[in-house]
């Protein structure tokens, strides 16, 4: 029999059940009662088609009672932190819940009767659940059940009305004789489609007079007829007449319309005004495609344009030939002509997007200015993108860019520079080879031109800062030069004030840069004012000193950001690669430039939530680094100090191939292994003057020892400046020869054996990163087995230093035993004992504590970041409101004239005629000034609306005190009081509040 406690109603069970929330892990208990209900059912937990008990205990019951299946990811992602570190239930070992629904069929727990009893319970729909196979399946039948119901409606939808029963939409008189689709399906009569139709040309309507619905040709669209006004330049009159000249072809997000090209003429002297086309074109919506639209009938709705800007920046390199080609596609469907000129169409984006970039700037925004490094930008990145190349054989017709200059560099001043540069340094220095630093090979160190016979730009240099906004960039005609980076290194982050620039390869860049500033103070001045950083995510495959001399996270100031900013930049950019390539140079730099625009702009508007999310992971990334830095260390910052220094100066002795005259003839410890290196070179020089003496170059060749034989002369002709060195260093040392060999033999023995020490556990270090990294892969990677490899090349490389480090260790030590490589790829380091720290145990804490020196700079830069960002803000917002205060009370003309495109041609006053300006802007009309206001008071708006959002998720993550340190108001004077700024902060805050 059962026991009588688990008589319990089935509510009860469901009710103890419930509360137990999901745990973030399954356990043993879970399997162990999966494994005993599938051992019962026969039916596995992944394919149960009835769950009972187990959707009991694992799911909740709905608002309406039904219990639906939750998988484990969102069970895990319900529960709250505080529910996910529960305690775990005594209950769960037994995997028959004590509150389980039992009666007599569950006695002794034989498998027969309890499946039973589980079907039963199922079949019961008390606790019928709905898993998402079932909702879908649920779904398909509703769709099934629905489209006769929706099949019928369509074929009554497409029944010619009766004239008897159905009368005009609009009027509700006469009876209709259309339908328009674009009016939401309306009958209408002739008198009210001509009324509506007139101002909506490019509606699609319907006739029924054959019995069907079919789109009426094109001899039936109407055309725009509406000028606002009209004042005729030869006889004052203000009265027009229309006249038929042509038809235009109207496209819009629609497809083609041909419509009747109507050109107002003067009633009293019949002159005609062409331009006037121009003026009513733009204010109905839509662009020309030429203009002057005697060359031309090609119109295009401006909503069209907008929406292949929004398709060409949301889907970066999208085809513009398959864009137009579905544009005819739905032409065609509704009756219309589907050929759409695609150079027409091209160059009138072009020309808009050129106007809507000004217009922009009219409201006051400007894209490529980031609010936040406004003023005192802390670091730059400099990094170089080779998929915006260009094919040599495409388009070479010559066109000026409208944006030349204002993202890319114009070509002519990178040339000139690179000149400059080349001149003074000729790139056959040794600093120009070098582009290897630990394993890897560095392309972007390359000093040699890659230029292919296919291509004419091979990418570019871009300059950015660490809010991931574009600011400059430099054609490439050859490969990554250091040059490209040094002309934005003097000519934008020098005029700028940038503190940082972070590049992949700045250990390469750096000293090169030093060497060619010697020749121009300017580039002395950039390489003195700005510091360089190496890139966090690059230094890891840079060689370990290189990480500590160059690193990012070792340079005081640099603040926690990883100097990548531009990789999430190129992860965007380099699809618009598939359609630059065929482009003319000109049309290539206006395309990347509006890219650049659309990012920089959608960067800047979420910039805010960015500052706040980055301070709320620096937060958070503070403690987590002191607490793994605690465990390390145990709280010693003594020990830490003695580490960090220790890190540092092996580090600088790596990076430093020979010794400086300094540190020869430094401390008495350097002197001494110099004597004994210098004296034993002596000795070698000595033995082999007898075998130069004795041989020649013809006898070396004979018995194949030309190498040794080279060697050994290079070796004797530093005879005499090696004795010269050794009597300089006994005489500073004052004693014996064979006492002062012991020493220097002693001290350099020591010497090498801790660099080779250091260097074995690096490499085992190395050697356990990439282990776990292995683990991670898949069995057939081509990554897994590149690791595999690298990890057996590493291990050679430390048997070979086991075998000099055991030769070096018996010079001073005969019976010096030679350690185990399997004990010391393990990590088992004979020279370190158990309570000293390994090499790379040291390594690890000295990186911790330089990210968390670089994590509490980061607190300060982004809430001045903050502050810069307000306060750019308002200064726009102030300028505004001047300009539309100035705009408000300037003298307007009063009279409007019709004006000839010969007069505007001839304006001498326009200082850019090739840039889209506003015409008579010192003295303008009464229309062009209430335009100005508009677009200012429209950017004003969006001002306040930045400002309002910015103020909102700063104070949201920032405390009481951090809130008050950010003083965004006007900087006070040194002598005021601490009480008169609190008092205007806080009336800035309440004026902030307003928006």
């Amino acid at each position: 029999m059962a026991n009588p406690k688990n008589r319990v109603s089935n509510e009860g069970c469901i009710s103890k059940w419930n509360q137990r929330q999901p745990r973030k892990k399954r356990d043993d208990d879970d399997n162990d009662f999966d494994s005993t209900i599938q051992k019962l059912t026969g039916e596995s937990s992944a394919n149960r088609k009835v769950r009972g008990i187990v959707d009991v205990i694992l799911n909740t019951p709905d608002d309406d009672g039904i219990v639906h299946r939750t998988s484990a990811k969102r069970r895990k992602q319900q529960a709250g932190p505080s529910q996910r570190r529960k305690a775990p239930d005594p209950h769960r070992n037994d995997p028959f819940p004590e509150n389980l629904p039992a009666d007599d069929a569950l006695s002794g727990h034989p498998e027969l009767e309890l499946r039973e009893f589980i079907n039963e319970l199922a079949s019961s729909g008390e606790y019928e659940v709905s898993p998402w196979e079932n909702r879908q399946k649920g779904l398909d039948t509703e769709w099934c059940q629905a489209r006769s119901r929706i099949m019928t409606s369509v074929v009554n939808a497409n029944a010619p009305p009766s004239e008897d029963d159905v009368h005009c939409y609009a009027c509700d008189k006469r009876p209709p004789t259309l339908r328009c689709v674009d009016c939401n399906f309306s009958l209408l009569c002739h008198e009210c489609d001509m009324i509506i139709h007139t101002v909506n040309p490019c509606h699609d309507r319907q006739s029924w007079q054959k019995g069907y619905f079919e789109f009426l040709p094109q001899e039936y669209l109407y055309t725009f007829t509406r000028y606002t006004r009209f004042n005729c330049i030869k006889c004052n009159c203000q009265e027009y007449t229309l006249v038929n000249n042509g038809a235009y072809i109207v496209v819009t997000i629609k497809g083609r319309f041909d419509l009747p090209r109507l050109v107002p003429a003067c009633t009293n002297c019949n002159k005609w005004y062409p331009q006037l086309e121009l003026q009513n074109i733009l204010h109905a919506g839509l662009w020309p495609g030429h203009p002057d639209l005697s060359k031309t009938s090609y119109i295009f709705e401006q909503r069209l344009l907008q929406m292949w800007y929004h398709i060409m920046t949301n889907f970066p390199g999208a085809s513009l030939h398959g864009f137009l080609g579905a544009l005819g596609q739905i032409s065609d469907l509704h009756g219309r002509k589907r050929t759409i000129n695609h150079t027409s169409f091209s160059r009138a984006y072009r020309e808009y997007s050129f106007m809507e970039v000004e217009k922009e700037l009219v409201k006051g925004r400007n894209n490529m200015v980031c609010p936040s490094c406004s003023t005192d930008q802390l670091m730059c990145h400099i990094d170089g993108i080779h998929k915006l190349y260009r094919y040599k054989n495409a388009s070479q017709a010559k066109g000026t860019s409208y944006h030349g200059g204002r993202f890319i560099a114009l070509d002519s001043d990178v040339t000139a520079h690179l000149d400059s540069v080349y001149k003074a340094h000729p790139t056959k220095s040794a600093l120009y080879k070098d582009i290897y630093c630990g394993d890897s090979k560095w392309k972007a160190a390359r000093q040699s031109s890659s230029k292919t016979d296919t291509l004419e730009e091979t990418g570019l240099v871009v300059a950015g800062c660490r809010h991931a906004i574009a600011q400059k960039a430099v054609n490439m005609f050859a490969g990554e030069l250091y040059a490209y980076s040094h002309y934005l290194h003097v000519n934008f982050l020098l005029e700028h004030g940038i503190q940082y620039i972070w590049q992949d390869v700045v250990c390469k860049y750096w000293p090169w840069a030093q060497k060619v500033a010697t020749s121009n103070p300017v580039w002395m001045d950039a390489v003195k004012q700005i510091k360089p950083a190496l890139s966090v995510m690059h230094a890891k495959a840079h060689s370990w000193h290189c990480q500590v001399c160059w690193g990012g996270r070792y340079r005081d100031g640099a603040g926690a950001g990883s100097g990548e900013d531009m990789e999430q930049f190129f992860s965007y950019f380099s699809r618009i690669g598939n359609t630059t390539k065929h482009m003319t140079s000109a049309r290539r730099i206006d395309t990347i430039t509006d890219h650049v625009l659309y990012w920089n702009g959608r960067k800047i508007r979420a910039l805010p939530e960015i500052l706040c999310k980055r301070y709320q992971r620096m937060q958070k990334s503070i403690g987590e680094t002191q607490a793994k830095l605690d465990e390390i260390t145990g709280m010693d910052n003594k020990k830490l100090s003695i580490w960090k220094s220790e890190v540092i100066m092996a580090a600088k002795d790596a990076a430093t191939c020979r010794p400086s005259t300094k540190q020869r003839h430094g401390s008495r410890e350097q002197q001494l292994k110099r004597f004994f290196v210098v004296t034993y070179q002596l000795k070698e020089a000595t033995m082999l003057n007898k075998f130069v003496v004795s041989g020649s170059d013809g006898i070396s060749s004979l018995v194949g020892s030309e190498e040794l034989f080279q060697l050994a002369r290079k070796r004797t002709t530093k005879e005499k400046d090696l004795e010269r060195e050794r009597d300089t260093l006994k005489k500073s040392l004052e004693g014996s020869t064979a006492s002062l060999l012991d020493m220097g033999r002693k001290e350099r023995c020591k010497s090498v054996v801790s660099a080779l020490q250091c260097d074995i556990e690096l490499t085992v270090n190395s050697v356990h990163q990439k282990h776990l990294a292995y683990k991670g892969l898949a069995d057939a990677s081509k990554r897994r087995n590149k690791l595999g490899a690298q990890m057996e090349r590493e291990k050679k490389k430390i048997g070979i230093m086991l075998d000099k480090l055991h030769q070096v260790q018996m010079v001073t030590n005969k019976s010096a035993r030679k350690c185990c490589l399997d004990d010391v790829v393990k990590g088992n380091f004979p020279w370190r004992s158990q309570a000293s720290a390994s090499f790379s145990q040291k390594r690890k804490a000295t990186d911790l504590l330089m990210f968390s020196k670089r994590l509490e700079e980061e607190a300060p830069y982004l809430i001045k970041e903050m502050k810069t960002f307000i306060t750019y803000y308002r200064e726009i917002q102030k300028s505004l409101e001047g300009e539309i205060d100035s705009l408000s009370k300037r003298p307007l003309q009063t009279e409007y004239k019709c004006v000839n495109d010969s007069e505007v041609d001839a304006d001498k006053e326009l200082e850019e005629p090739h840039r889209y300006i506003v015409l008579n802007k010192a003295n303008p009309g009464h229309a062009t000034n209430r335009g100005l206001i508009g677009l200012k008071q429209a950017g004003l708006a969006e001002v306040k609306s930045q400002i309002a959002w910015a103020l909102s998720c700063f104070r949201e993550v920032l405390s009481a005190d951090g809130w008050r340190t950010v003083n965004f108001g006007d900087d006070e004077e040194e002598e005021e009081s601490d009480t008169e700024e609190d008092n205007e902060q806080e009336e800035f805050v309440l004026d902030c509040e307003a928006y």
